[in-house]
């Protein structure tokens, strides 16, 4: 698996933050499972798998969660 570059405060891969839904399917080469994190949610969250990316209420994506098998890289320093 490829690693991931994370930038803080930016973005993660080619995800910038601010970035619409629309866009984030376009860069990202993954099957997606949209789902609500919680029953009071009003904005679906998309699974990709070793992450999750998270919108606003404009489908702006605003945080994303990476899990181990993400490989993220910040800066120069693996961390998984």
């Amino acid at each position: 698996m490829a690693r991931i570059a994370a930038v803080l405060k930016t973005g993660v891969g080619d995800i910038e933050f601010g970035t619409s839904r629309e866009e984030v399917h376009a860069v990202v080469d993954l099957p997606c499972e949209p789902f609500m994190e919680a029953p009071f949610d009003d904005v679906l969250v998309d699974g990709f798998g070793a992450f999750h990316v998270y919108y606003d209420t404009h489908d702006a994506a605003r945080r994303l969660r990476c899990f181990r098998n993400a490989r993220l890289r910040l800066a120069e320093s693996s961390y998984f």
